[in-house]
């Protein structure tokens, strides 16, 4: 019963600790006025607007959600599993975010070369581009 309520209690910390850290993001970088967040095509177009440490912002919450998260459940449990099982559930988490809301598709050309998707399906925006022909 302690193993099962340290990962309950990892849980909600994770939520927590994710929560306030985006919350805090989103004071700094606000959306500009009349963005509706539940319209995805205005979110769409809101990522290619918004600042590189905004996005990074997001991912400080949820690396920070993480470590809280593990150590919470650790503390409760007892049990060095329960911090990898919150972190796993975290992921998860993470990545239900990413294949449900739109997030943006970083080109290689400013990745150094590297090809990084902020989405594991790039969606009709992606598909729509046309490729780039190299002389």
């Amino acid at each position: 019963m302690r193993k099962f309520l340290g990962i309950l209690a990892g849980l909600a910390a994770l939520i927590v600790v994710v929560w306030i850290v985006e919350a805090i993001g989103h004071s700094i970088w606000p959306p500009p006025p009349g963005v509706n967040p539940s319209d995805p095509a205005q979110l769409a177009g809101l990522m290619d607007k918004i600042p590189l440490a905004a996005k990074a912002a997001v991912i400080v919450a949820w690396f920070l959600g993480a470590v809280a998260g593990a150590w919470v459940a650790n503390g409760v449990a007892r049990w060095m599993a329960a911090g990898w099982i919150v972190v796993a559930i975290g992921i998860a988490f993470g990545v239900m975010t990413l294949l449900h809301d739109p997030a943006p598709v970083v080109d290689a050309d400013r990745c150094g070369g590297g090809a990084v998707a902020g989405r594991m399906d790039r969606g009709a925006a992606a598909a729509s581009r046309q490729p780039r022909v190299r002389a």
